[in-house]
Order: C-alpha cells, then sequence, then structure tokens
C-alpha cells in the first residue's frame, strides 16, 4: 500500500473557490474602512488646527490666520492662496484646502503672512482626501482676540471628500461666525 501525499486537483479547487470569495467580500469592505480612517484623519487634522488657531488668538490676545497654502509642496515659506486654483489629486479641478494649511500669528493684521511672523503650525497637503471645498471660497480663517472671526463673511460649510467619496462618506464641516467649527454629518448634511 502506498500513501500518496499532497492534495488533489478538485480539492485545490475547491480551497481557491472559498478563498475568492472571501477576498470578494473582504475587499471592499477593508477599502470602505481605509477611506473611513483618511476621511476622519483629515477632518480631525482640520478641526484641531481650527481649534487650536482660535485659542492661539485668545490666548496670545492678537490676531491668528489659518489659511489654505498658495503652492503644493512649499513647507519652508509657505504663503497664503489668494484663490488661486490648487489642483492635489491631478483631476484639473480645485482642490481647495486639501493642498495644505498653515496657522500664523498676523501681526500687523494684514491677513497676509509677512515677514517676521511666526508660523504656529503647517499641515503638508493631502493626497488622501480628494478635496476640501468651502461654500463661500474661503482661503483663510481670521481669528480676533476674542476668538470671534475677523469677517463674519468667513463663516462657511466645508465638503471633505472628492470625486472618490460617495455622498454618504464625505464630511460636512461648519465654521460659524464665532468661530465655531463642528461637523455637521455625512455630504447630504446641512449646517441650518
Amino acid at each position: 500500500m502506498h500513501r500518496h501525499r499532497g492534495v488533489t486537483l478538485l480539492e485545490l479547487l475547491v480551497v481557491m473557490s472559498i478563498t475568492a470569495l472571501l477576498l470578494g467580500f473582504g475587499v471592499p469592505s477593508f477599502i470602505s474602512t481605509v477611506r473611513s480612517s483618511q476621511m476622519s484623519s483629515s477632518v480631525n487634522s482640520f478641526l484641531s488646527d481650527m481649534r487650536y488657531a482660535r485659542s492661539m488668538a485668545v490666548r496670545r490676545s492678537a490676531t491668528v490666520v489659518m489659511c489654505r497654502v498658495n503652492k503644493l509642496d512649499d513647507d519652508t515659506n509657505p504663503e497664503c492662496n489668494t484663490g488661486k486654483t490648487l489642483d492635489v489629486d491631478g483631476d484639473g479641478l480645485d482642490d481647495g484646502w486639501a493642498g495644505g494649511w498653515f496657522v500664523f500669528e498676523d501681526v500687523n493684521g494684514d491677513s497676509a503672512f509677512n515677514a517676521g511672523e511666526t508660523v504656529l503650525r503647517l499641515q503638508s497637503k493631502s493626497s488622501a482626501i480628494g478635496s476640501i471645498m468651502g461654500s463661500s471660497n474661503s482661503n483663510k480663517f481670521s481669528f480676533t482676540a476674542t476668538g470671534r472671526l475677523r469677517n463674519v463673511s468667513n463663516a462657511t460649510t466645508l465638503t471633505f471628500g472628492g470625486t472618490a467619496y460617495s455622498n454618504a462618506q464625505q464630511r460636512l464641516v461648519c465654521v460659524s461666525m464665532s468661530g465655531h467649527v463642528r461637523i455637521a454629518g455625512d455630504g447630504l448634511s446641512s449646517c441650518s
């Protein structure tokens, strides 16, 4: 009597079929989990920096500005965006705040980053999130010593996500006139 070791072709096909079936169910769920994690990380980073800018304005009794950057890869000498289109993900559309942002103390009160002013925080571009767009085309948030927005027209709604995200995966962030920032919900929510 000879004992054969190994597997038959039929056994191998059954194992491969079961593996393919499990991967077919698992991969989409994994991709959704990764996107959700990237979205949460980006939104939390933005909220953290907005709250930081507001608290630094109050703590320093000065004007502190958080603005989106004008250049994609400039961490050494940032400049505020004045409405220039910034395409981070290569789709030809403006990606807004996804290009990055920085927080600085605005010593002379002109809401522009000038020589001698200190960068308090710098966030590089986010390629994980396709775009972060504001409803009122806000390029900067300037906080007064009381923590309120210097210009009430900067109160806005920001939508986090891009073409790769469904409305359910997107996040809506509300910035009020008082300078408070909060998450309203997914891409179908509103700030009212």
